[in-house]
Formats: C-alpha cells, structure tokens, sequence
C-alpha cells in the first residue's frame, strides 16, 4: 500500500513540473515538420492546460511570401489556456492590418475547412494572423459551400481574437468568424474581438470572391465586447451577426458591446457592402444590455444598417453614422438605417445629450415594428428616403403624439400628449423633410399644449417623448378625412373641409398648377380639377386632385310639348333631361307667367296653354331655370312674330312698344305681360308705352289660347341685366349668402340695399349676406334699373341626440375620453370641434382623448358647413386607488411546504384592476396574475396592481420560514406483566406526523422515528420514556411515558433502617415508581394510617408529617390498580 501510495505521489509531481508555462516558437514556414506552427500547436496540446503556454513567431525571411505558411489541410484544434501572437513575427503587416504572418490554405474545394478551430477549451487568446485560402467557396460540381470558416469557435469560454495594433485578418472564407455552427446545445461565454478585419483583404477594401458571408455568432453569451477605443475598432465588411436561442436562457448574462467598428463598409468608409449588423435572438434571452456605440455601418441589402429584434435586454445605440461616415462625405447605398422588431426591452436611441445623436442618412433612418417601449431623442437625420411612418406598428398604445399648429418668424406651438416632452429640429438641407439639427425642448402642459420662443430659422420638425415612448416625426399633412367636394352652381363650386397640419402655407392650385386659392375651404371656383399643396419649408403634403363638376344641369333640346284641348288642361311637356351630380334630390317647380306653380317633376302634365318655365334647386341652394316653354291649344290662333318692329325704351321709361305682329282666327282677344306675370297693354296686339323688359302676347280665340315666344325691350341709352343669377342661400350663422352670375350692360355704378334701405354692396356680386330680400340698382348717367332678389336660408341639420360613451380621467394625468358613437344616423357631421372650459381646442374627431377632468363643449360641423354647439360634456375623475384590505401572509413553518399571500383589495381607480406578482429581482413570476399568490417559497415578493394605466401600486410581502413549537403528544402509561415487548401508543395522533422516542427528557439522540406513533419496546424492568412531535425542523416538547412491570412480594422490602446514613433509608419497592396508578397505604399497630401516596415516585422514608416514626412493625396495603392485583403484609422499621 505505501509503495502504491509513493507512485501516486511521483506521477502527480511529474505531471506538475510538466505543466509550466512554455513558449513554443515557430521558425519555419512549412507545413509540417520542426519549427511550424502545426507542431508548436501540437506541443502546445500536449503540456496541458494547467498554465497558458505562448505560440511566438520567428521566421527567418522577413517579406510576405517568407512570412506565409502555406497549409494543404486543417490545423489541429487550439487547445485551452493557449495566446497564439503573430505580432511577435518581424517584419511589416500586411495591408493596412496589424496582421504579421499569413496561412494560406490550398485544400480540396470539396471538404469543409477551419482555418482556425477553437472547440471545448477555454482562455485562447489570437493576434496578428492573417487566414485565407485558394480556392473560391464552390464546390467541384459548382454548388455553393456553406461551410469554410475562417475563425471557428465551439463550446468555449473566455476567447480573445485581436488587439490594438494586432488584430486579425480573413478573407476568402464563406464565414470570417463563425460561433457553434451547427452545433445544437453548444454556446461560446465571454468574446472579446477587437481590430480585425473581416471579409476582406488585409487592404480592408477589397472583396476577393463572390460568395463571402457576414462573420456570424451563434449562441455567444456572458461578456461580449466588440470592438471599443477606435484604435480596437473592427472591420466587419461584410456584415456581422449575433444569434440567440431558447435553450440557452440560463446561459450567463452579460453585456454585450459592439463599438467603434465598421459594419458592412470598408477600412476608410468610403465603400458599402450588402450587409450590415444583425442582433436577435429567437426567444426573449437577454444580455443585460446591449449597447452599439460609435459605428459606421452601412449595408446594401438585408434588412438594414443596423437590424436588432426579440429581447428584453436594454439596448442602448449611441453616436453611430449610418449611411455616411463620420465625415458625412461619403454617401453609402443603404436601403434602411435602424431597424428594431418585436422587441420587448427598453430601446434608447440617442439620449438627452446631443453629442450623442446617431447621424443616419440617404435611406429610411428609423423603422420600428412591434416594439414595447422605444424613444428617440436628439438624433441627426438627413437626406433621408420613406422617412414616415417610422411605426409599422407598435405594442405601446396610445402611441405619444405631437403636432404643429402655428409657425411664425418668432415661434412655434402646437400641441402633443399631455406633459409630454418636445424636441425641436431644423429640417435638413437636401429637401426630404428630415430633422437633421437639434435646437430646442419645451415640455407640453396638462392639456398637451406647448409652445416656444424664439427666431426661427428655418423648416421646424417636432418629435414627443412621454412614458419612454417618442412619437412620430410631424410631416406637412393634410386630413381629408372630412373633405366635401361641393357641385358647381351656375359655373361655381367649392371644396370644403381639408385641415392641412404642421405646415406654414398652403395653397389651391388647378391642372395646370396656377393658384386659385390660399385659403382652407376653396370657394366659388370653376368647374375642374383642384389639389391643396401645404408646405413647412422643405416639408410638402399635397391631396389628390378633386374633381368640382357643375352641380346638375338641365338639358337645353327643346321638348316635347303636346298641345291641350281647347279649354282644357292636357298639355304636356316632356323630354327635358336633368343631370344631378349633387348627390342630394333636385326640387322641381313649374310656374307660369304669372308665377302659379304647374308641377314638381321633371315632366309638366296637365296645364293649359301658356308660358311655363322650370325652376330646379339644390339642396345647396343652387337655382337654374328652363324656358319660358310655350304650349300652345290646338287649333289655337296663330301668331307671327316674323315682322315685330321694335322700340327699346328710355332707360326705364315708358316709352318702349313691341308692333307688327299678326295674328289669324276667329274672334281674337289679346293680351300682355311680363315675365314676373304683370299685365300690360289696352288688348291691342300691338304693345305700347311700356318700359324695358321681356313680354309675352297671349291671344284668345273662344277657348282656344296661343301664346308668342318672349319679345325683349332693350333700355335704349341705357342700363340693363343679363346673365343668370346663382343665389346661394346663407348657411349657418356666418353671413354667408350670395348673389352673383349677373352683369351689368352698360352702368357705371351698382348699388345692392337690403329691405331696410341700407347699402350693403357696389359691386354687381353680392357676397357674404344674411339671408333677406335685397334690391340691386344700376344705372348710368341718363339711366337707372332695379331689381329684386331674395336670399333664402339654410337652416342648420339637427342631429339626433347621439349617445356618448366615457371614460374617466385619472387624477395625475389627463387620461379621460369621450367618444360620440353616431352610428348609421343619416345626418352625420362631417367635423367635429371640442373645446375644453378655457376655450382650448383639444380633438377634432369622433373620440377626444387626454381629458382632464372637466367640462368639454362639441361643435359639429353639418353637410351646410354649418358648425354650432352640439352638447356639453362632463368627464369626471377616478378617485384615487386605495388598498381597503392588505392580503395576510401564511408563511412557512418549519420549513414545510410553501407559503401564500391572501386577496389584496383595493377601491377607486378605474376599477379595471391587473395583478402581477414580482419576485426579488422586479420579475413576473409567469401565471400569478391574481390578487393572492400560493405555493410560494420563502423570499421577497411584490404585488403590483394597476388599473390600466391610471393608478399603479406595489405591495411587498415577505414569506418566512418561522419556527413553531407543535404540541406535547399524549400518551398512556404502559403496564407489563413482566420483563419482555410492549408498545407506547400516541393518544389520537396525526397519522402522517412523525414521532421520536428518547431514553431522556435531555438525550441529543431519538432511539426511534415512527409515522404516527406506535413505538415497539423491549424492558426487563420499570423505567421511563420520552416521546415528541416532530413538524419539519421543529419538534414538540418531550411528553414523560412511565412502562412499569407487574411487582412480586420478593420486590416488597420487609424492613428498613432510615437513620440518615444513606443506606437502606427508605423502604423500596423495586419497580413501584413506574406505576402511577398504585396507592400505597401503611398503617401503625393501631390501625393509625401514617403513610399513602399515589403511585411511589417518592419511597416512604419512616416519617409521619416530618417527624421520625418509632421502630417498630408497620402494616402495609399495596393495590397496583392493575391486573397485577394487590398486595399487603409488614414492614419493620429500624432505627
């Protein structure tokens, strides 16, 4: 055994003294042979891990080709504890690398390669190789290989490749750097990479082949630093990637660090590659953060410069040029910047300081999909392509807000969430709306109203950051949402309600890009069609173009007119087409010369002989005529008017005469008037001393009526009216009416007076009057000529009372709402206008929200445009959240089974309670979501309750493991008739619990363990136990358990000497003083009783009350009070 013993001993010193640090040195560059690396790293492998051993570099010929050690297969692995440093070689570096000796591989193109294997060991540190190989990265048969890796690492922990001023190169493999590939349930901890060059050649700018892939890491957890001081900055060409998975989620925590480097450009940015920097995981395993720093990236394909999803680590990006280098000279083809997807951690790009703003341009900057949590502060964009919507969607709802309403040359307002806070930006100088310089923040008020002073320079873009969550940048916008396009009328329409937003100007312009308008609502244009443009500076929003066609027409073919009878009523006339392009019903109504309404349709039925003419009006206001139309009775007279001699009047004298007309039949009655129905003449066909005016001769022969076209008497030297008079009725309360459509032969002054006599216009369009009757005089130096119009108004639509849903505001911040649910109602408004008790506006839809408490007015808008208070509204508060009853804590005892936390109750608030129980470390504990918790091990927990927003409370609770003291179990005396088994049984004991029988009250050790507490004993005389109560760590106080033997009379002493000399002092009954059921009686010879006990636990010492009893004999009378029966004789008592 010793000589066993001394061999082990020799071996383990052997192996100790073997296992030094060595420093292997590489002389040759062969393949194989003395002095090459294959053999320094076979050594390597070879002396152990116990101390790192250093492979150096010394060949002999100092150029490029001395210095590259050309190999035909695959190095052996690096084993642990192991720095290969090339930069130890002479000689100058290849490129502009810190790289100093090359391996260049020429392989058979069909087997996978490494060029440097790193697998299952750990501590390898690499500087100043260069790895590439001859061959391309296809196949003999032309397929495409996936699997030459230049740097691979598998399964280890603490790998270094670089330094400063000695990093790596690999170029011509399909991946540079490549982590677990293919390698299910392997990962990599701690990777530290730092001034490599990776995808291209040692010049840093050139791509040698095709088919070479981003460098890719696969499962790479713990510390993981990529990069740092720009002297350690990498060069991923070709793009870098960094992958997670679900089965690593213990896998260690760390940070992960990707600064100062190249990512998908070249050594001096000047040139960009297809792919840029990829970080996500396919679960939610986290680093502990995650920060990009001080990167130029660039990428010309992929999802983007910069592409991080699916984690809940913090990630941090800071002062990266994206698209540009850090000169912002060189412009790269990149088609997205920053991409950040389903990510469930907070996202913090840029910060507060704006030296740390990333610089993104010439492609979309930012693109967030499905993110928690993300803002975006005083960042640098510029020149940028689709840079809205930068949201494809979020998980943060509402999403923050921000708007522009007013810009003038000293300051800016607008409003955004309530108490949110607003950066300000100058826009940038290419054009495309971005907000390229930072220059101000102001923090919106309660109701989200901000405002800034100060000159403003140029093109403002504003952003809000509330809540960790930023906005959207504002645009130039324009809300169509309420857009009415309202028909022309006599060559006239209008488009209404477009709300241009965040924008300076904005204008109408036609087809042909000539302005017809600067303000909002476009009135009284021709038929054609029409777009707004608004811009901000650089910033422009235009609307599609709206079509204004004339609201309806009337046909101008002449009809079909049927002759009545004589006398009769059943002319017709028919065949007038109307075109209604309103959408609204056209009302109808035929009158005849003397203003009687005939008819409500289109076609006239029913009428007698005489002049009809159609009036069509529009819901909007618009009158258009047809005719006169002359129906005349069959075998009616006839009338020539082909011969009518003409006498235009004196201005409007009565000096006018229509003559020379005729007409044939039998008893011929004549008669004159004009077009308002009014009678002139005598009854002669010839019309004379009349003024000005169009005139109508009906002739009469018995019941049978003709009637001549409309002959017209000019104003001779004189004034007069044409055209047709489009009289738009007033809408709302705004003095709104028109007449125009007229013009004015031939006056030199126009005078529009309303029905009270005052001038209220001089020019021949009447515009923005009260409705009323309005008299219009024109005249010249020798003439004059009235006339009158009426203008009609428009009442307001009354809308049904829509019902209103609410939602009560919280009493920290506005969170209130008010929707108005209008439903299918055929009167809906077209805008909506609510107004807070200061007059504020604050929404201008269906639903307002950020309410604080308080009264809200609603203005809605009609299809008239006529806008008038609608209903006021009250949003109330919730009362604050108040916890009524704290859930009570039932804590672990004695460490047995787990703890809970009773319901937790809680009043006010929006009612809308959640629950979520967080562990030590601010965790959600998966599926408590209750407001008691159960089955919980001891520890620190919260209870975090929110209702939706409004309130949030966090209750801590502790579950303990306290001791508690189980009660004394109960159990009989035992009594046996002899020596030999017996059993102490528990009194009604807890089935499960578990029981301890000890020799003592003060015995450290138990002599038995028992379920239940049935003990099995073995005595040969009276004696005592103890038993307890065990209830995990804890245990019960000790119950005494007295097992006594059945006595005999040999047991019985016959005398005793109690004379103080501590021998034989008291009379014994060996055995007795287990039974505590005995009595024991002694009587004197006078039948005196001087002596009883129960049970014998204290012997009979020869003493009544104290005081010595006399020698002599004594009687005694012993009843076990058992089955052993009882017992009697004498006793003497010796002194």
């Amino acid at each position: 055994m010793l000589r066993r013993i001394f061999l082990l001993l020799t071996l383990v010193a052997f192996f100790h003294c073997r296992a030094k640090a060595e420093i292997f040195v590489v002389t040759s560059n062969a393949d194989i042979g003395p002095g090459t690396l294959r053999e320094a790293l076979t050594k390597a492998a070879a002396n152990g891990v116990a101390e790192k051993d250093y492979i150096n570099f010394n060949l002999p010929d100092l150029s490029e080709a001395g210095r590259t050690i050309i190999l035909s297969s695959q190095l052996p692995d690096v084993t642990g504890y192991v720095v290969i440093d090339a930069s130890s070689q002479l000689g100058t570096t290849f490129g502009v690398s810190g790289a100093r000796i090359c391996l260049s591989y020429i392989t058979d193109r069909d087997t996978p390669l490494s060029g440097l294997s790193i697998r299952d060991v750990s501590d390898v540190e690499v500087y100043g190789l260069y790895l590439t190989k001859a061959n391309d990265n296809v196949n003999s048969k032309g397929d495409l290989l996936n699997f030459t890796l230049g740097f691979e690492i598998v399964n280890s922990t603490n790998i270094i490749l670089g330094a400063a001023g000695k990093g790596n190169v690999c170029d011509r493999f399909y991946f540079p750097i490549m982590t677990n590939f293919m390698e299910t349930g392997n990962s990599t901890i701690n990777l530290t990479l730092k001034a490599n060059i990776m995808g291209v050649a040692p010049d840093g700018k050139t791509l040698s082949i095709k088919w070479e892939q981003e460098s890719t890491l696969f499962e790479t957890y713990g510390n993981v630093v990529i990069g740092g001081t720009p002297n350690e900055g990498n060069v991923f060409a070709t793009g870098l990637s960094l992958w997670g998975g679900n089965e690593y989620a213990a896998a260690p925590r760390g940070d992960l660090v990707i600064k100062n480097n190249h990512i998908g450009v070249d050594h001096d940015a000047t040139t960009s590659f297809e792919q840029g920097l990829n970080v996500g995981t396919s679960s939610l395993t986290p680093a502990n953060s995650i920060r990009i720093e001080d990167n130029v990236a660039g990428a010309t394909g992929g999802f983007g410069a910069i592409w991080v999803s699916n984690s809940t680590s913090k990630l941090i990006m800071l002062r990266n040029f994206i698209g540009t280098d850090k000169t912002r000279t060189h412009k790269f083809d990149v088609i997205q910047g920053i991409m950040v997807a389903g990510y469930y951690g907070s996202v913090q790009i840029g910060s507060d300081d704006p030296g740390d703003a990333n610089v993104v341009g010439y492609c979309k900057p930012l693109f967030l999909v499905n993110d928690l949590n993300v803002h975006f502060n005083k960042n640098s964009f510029f020149c940028v392509k689709d840079a809205s919507p930068i949201y494809l969607a979020s998980l943060y709802t509402p999403l923050t807000t921000i708007s522009i309403s007013n810009i003038t040359a000293s300051s800016i307002s607008g409003n955004a969430t309530p108490n949110a806070a607003v950066e300000l930006f100058y826009a940038d100088k290419c054009g495309t709306c971005a907000p390229e310089t930072y220059f101000a923040s102001v923090t919106a008020d309660n109701a989200g109203n901000w405002h800034y002073e100060g000159a403003i320079t140029g093109t403002v873009i504003a952003s809000a950051t509330f809540n960790g969550s930023t906005s959207e940048f504002t645009t130039a916008t324009i809300d169509v949402t309420s857009v009415k396009v309202i028909s022309a009328c006599n060559g006239k329409g209008s488009i209404t309600g477009v709300v241009p937003a965040n924008v300076q100007s904005f204008k109408w312009v036609d087809e042909q890009g000539n302005t017809v308008g600067n303000e909002r609502d476009l009135i009284d244009v021709k038929p054609g069609k029409y777009q707004m443009i608004a811009s901000n500076g650089d910033c422009v929003a235009s609307t599609p173009y709206y079509e204004i066609v004339e609201g309806f027409e009337v046909s101008a073919t002449p009809p079909a007119v049927k002759k009545p009878t004589c006398g009769e009523s059943n002319g017709t006339v028919t065949g007038i087409k109307l075109t209604n392009n309103t959408g609204t019903s056209i009302i109808i109504s035929w009158k005849d010369a003397s203003n009687k309404e005939w008819g409500t349709g289109v076609d006239l039925t029913g009428i007698p002989a005489g002049s009809y003419t159609m009036y069509a009006t529009s819901a909007e206001g618009c009158i258009k005529t047809y005719g006169p139309v002359i129906v005349i009775d069959e075998n009616a007279p006839t009338i020539d008017q082909t011969q009518v001699i003409l006498t235009d009047a004196t201005c409007d004298n009565y000096d006018g005469s229509i003559k020379g007309l005729t007409a044939k039949g039998t008893d011929l009655r004549y008669s004159w008037a004009n077009t308002n129905g009014k009678t002139f003449g005598g009854g002669s066909i010839d019309l004379e001393n009349v003024p000005a005016g169009t005139y109508i001769l009906t002739v009469k022969s018995g019941a049978c009526t003709a009637v001549s076209e409309p002959i017209t008497i000019q104003s001779a030297n004189g004034v007069s009216i044409t055209g047709t008079a489009n009289v738009q009725s007033e809408r709302c309360e705004g003095n709104n009416g028109s007449i125009t459509g007229l013009e004015a032969n031939g006056a030199t002054k126009v005078e529009w007076r309303n029905a009270g006599g005052t001038l209220v216009g001089s020019s021949i369009d009447l515009k923005n009057i009260a409705a009323g009757d309005y008299f219009l005089t024109i005249s010249n130096a020798t003439c004059t000529y009235s006339t009158e119009f009426q203008v009609a108004k428009l009442q307001p639509i009354l809308f049904p009372d829509f019902p209103a849903s609410y939602v009560k505001s919280c009493a920290a911040f506005p969170t209130g709402s008010i929707t108005l649910n209008t439903g299918n109602s055929p009167s809906q408004p077209i805008n909506y206008r609510w107004v807070n008790s200061k007059g504020d506006n604050v929404g201008f839809d269906k639903t307002v929200q950020f309410l604080a408490k308080g009264d809200y007015k609603l203005y809605l808008t009609d299809q008239n445009g006529c806008e008038n208070l609608y209903k006021s509204y009250t949003v109330e508060e919730y009362s604050p959240m108040v916890v009524t009853t704290f859930g009570t804590i039932t804590n672990i005892q004695c460490g047995v089974g787990t703890g809970r936390v009773s319901s937790t109750i809680v009043t006010g608030g929006s009612g809308h309670y959640e629950y979520q129980w967080l562990d030590s470390n601010g965790n959600a504990i998966s599926g408590q979501n209750q407001s008691s918790i159960d089955n919980v091990p001891v520890g620190d927990y919260k209870l975090r309750i929110t209702d939706g927003g409004c309130n949030l409370a966090e209750l801590p609770y502790s579950i303990i493991d306290v001791s508690a003291t189980p009660p004394a179990p109960v159990a009989n005396n035992v009594q046996l008739s002899g020596a030999g088994r017996g059993q102490i049984t528990i009194k009604d004991p807890f089935p499960t619990a578990i029981y301890r029988l000890y020799d003592s009250q003060s015995s450290t050790q138990f002599i038995d363990e028992q379920i239940g507490g049935n003990f099995d004993i073995q005595v040969s005389e009276g004696r005592s136990y103890y038993v307890s109560l065990t209830y995990g760590y804890c245990e019960s106080a000790r119950t005494k358990v007295l097992v006594s033997l059945c006595i005999t009379a040999k047991d019985i002493a016959t005398a005793f000497t109690p004379n103080g000399d501590g021998i034989n002092d008291y009379w014994m009954i060996k055995g007795l003083e287990f039974n505590n059921a005995a009595t024991v009686q002694i009587f004197n010879r006078y039948g005196d009783k001087v002596f009883q006990s129960r049970g014998y636990s204290k012997p009979f010492d020869g003493t009544l009350s104290g005081k010595q009893l006399p020698s002599g004999t004594y009687y005694y009378v012993i009843n076990t009070g058992t089955s052993c029966g009882q017992f009697s004789g004498n006793v003497t008592v010796i002194r």
